[in-house]
């Protein structure tokens, strides 16, 4: 908005400066200064838009910012680690050449840390080794 003044401001000066130029010459010679004159505006302007002036620095990210998108990338580094080394294995059901196993889904504990899907025996009916704590 700023730049459409200015040149508003610029139009309106020029034609002020070619009515008193009119007014103190003949029209002719008012004509070519104002000629002469808009040509060096032109030149000015030209020159100006191709060599501008150094770019708005961006804005600085804050120390919270920072430290959100520093802790953001390092999870998802962690991650990306625990991910490597995970290979799925194909699901065992329990089968006649496969009797007394299953497949056991990946979930969350409530603590929040993930236990990947995993086979187990099913049970087989001793209290002992079948605690549900």
């Amino acid at each position: 908005m700023g730049d459409f003044l200015w040149n508003i401001l610029i139009i309106s000066i020029a034609i002020i400066g070619l009515v008193i130029l009119i007014k103190i010459t003949d029209l002719t010679t008012a004509l070519k200064l104002s000629a002469l004159i808009g040509s060096i505006i032109i030149v000015t302007y030209l020159d100006d838009w191709n060599n501008p002036g150094p770019a708005k620095p961006a804005r600085s990210l804050t120390d919270s910012e920072i430290d959100y998108l520093v802790e953001q990338k390092k999870e998802a580094m962690e991650q990306a680690e625990r991910d490597k080394h995970y290979v799925p294995e194909p699901p065992i059901t329990e089968t006649p050449n496969n009797p007394g196993y299953h497949s056991v889904k990946g979930y969350y504990r409530s603590d929040g840390t993930y236990v990947r899907p995993y086979i187990r025996s099913n049970p087989d009916g001793s209290t002992l080794n079948n605690l549900n704590p």
